[in-house]
């Protein structure tokens, strides 16, 4: 018998999506949709959908009803806990992820024999978090720029390897995958071909902005925030320095590499063109002893491989005069090595107030909330 489908959008869909990145309880499968929303319009209400375990982790009741998609305004099926949201335009494969059992037994939540459960792909969220911004902005005047920050902070986490919390992303705990274990369920490549196949919808500029400056392999939010406040363009509140790479492999000959410490070394940021890089030491991460020692022996190993290396903590990348003063520090540096102009540019913008302006905001967005710990 051919099973029903529904497909839960908006911020459920966000939160399942997170849930199913972790694995436990939940994973997530690529789900071939056409060009279309699919949508069984059999189903009338939460109960049609036989998943309590489901409903109860997203809180669904009358307050909040669960959120659903639909190809247009014929298959609506509003109640008192269902609330449709039409989505008619053609979508490009990759728009959807089916949701599985986890891998976990002793935690996975069982799901409907009958019904297929789809959830929005990574691409499809951002388009659908681009469209609610961009009504924001035209409906109630909101600013523009935080609102596209706001889509890049979503694109990173989505093409790194943290998650963040199911119910509280803005300040809720952080989920870092395992080393060589990356559980990301989208690249910036996949997402940005998504979007620009995508045309008349309101928002798709946005979503194709912060896709095209979304992240590759962020290690965590606090690593996305300098990479941007240093890297973005200045229209963006960025000093646009040249572009870091994020947790990606330094590269030494053979008999360098024999002198390390460590067998591989993925720094936070790095100009590999120019031997410079930097770590960003979280006082979670980093107190105590045995994770000093850890960040001592690989500032060594940094310094055998004659690369510049700058340890960064939270008062170097506060608020945006400390930002200022680090990003000259790191742009001597660049100079020193090779790089022509970065430090007079970042200066300059320095002195520009409509710029401070805009640094600002990209700090109120995207600088994580910090939690400081006695022994760090």
């Amino acid at each position: 018998m051919d099973k029903g489908i529904v497909c839960i959008t908006g911020s459920q869909s966000c939160a399942l999506m997170r849930i199913a990145r972790i694995g436990r309880s939940l994973s997530a499968v690529h789900f071939y949709n056409g060009a279309a929303v699919p949508f069984d319009y059999r189903i009338h209400t939460v109960g049609d959908l036989h998943a309590e375990a489901l409903l109860d982790m997203l809180h669904v009741d009358r307050q909040h009803p669960l959120e659903i998609l639909v190809p247009s305004a014929k298959f609506r099926r509003d109640s008192a806990m269902i609330r449709s949201r039409v989505l008619s335009i053609p979508l490009p494969d990759g728009a959807f992820l089916e949701l599985k059992p986890g891998a976990d037994p002793a935690k996975r939540i069982s799901l409907p024999q009958s019904i297929r459960i789809l959830i929005e792909s990574p691409p499809l969220a951002l388009l659908q978090g681009a469209r609610t911004i961009q009504r924001l902005i035209s409906c109630q005047g909101g600013n523009r720029l935080n609102g596209i920050l706001r889509l890049m902070e979503f694109a990173d986490e989505c093409c790194g390897w943290y998650s963040r919390d199911p119910k509280n992303p803005r300040s809720g705990s952080i989920s870092y995958d395992q080393p060589h274990k990356c559980t990301r369920l989208t690249t910036p490549e996949t997402m940005r071909a998504f979007v620009e196949e995508i045309s008349n919808v309101d928002g798709v500029r946005l979503a194709r902005i912060a896709a095209r400056h979304a992240i590759d392999e962020a290690g965590s939010p606090m690593e996305a925030y300098i990479n941007h406040a240093l890297a973005l363009p200045p229209r963006f509140g960025g000093l646009s320095m040249r572009k870091p790479l994020a947790n990606q492999q330094l590269r030494v000959d053979e008999a360098t590499h024999a002198k390390l410490k460590h067998h591989s070394l993925r720094p936070d940021l790095q100009w590999p063109e120019q031997h410079t890089l930097a770590e960003y030491l979280g006082d979670e991460n980093h107190a105590g002893r045995p994770a000093r020692i850890e960040d001592k022996d690989r500032m060594q190993d940094y310094m055998t491989a004659s690369f510049a290396a700058f340890p960064l903590m939270y008062d170097d990348v506060r608020n945006a005069t400390s930002l200022g003063q680090t990003a000259e520090m790191i742009a001597r540096e660049l100079m020193r090595r090779g790089a022509k102009e970065e430090l007079y540019n970042v200066r300059k913008l320095l002195r520009d107030e409509e710029f401070r302006i805009r640094q600002r905001i990209l700090v109120g967005a995207l600088l994580p909330p910090i939690t400081h710990y006695e022994d760090a």
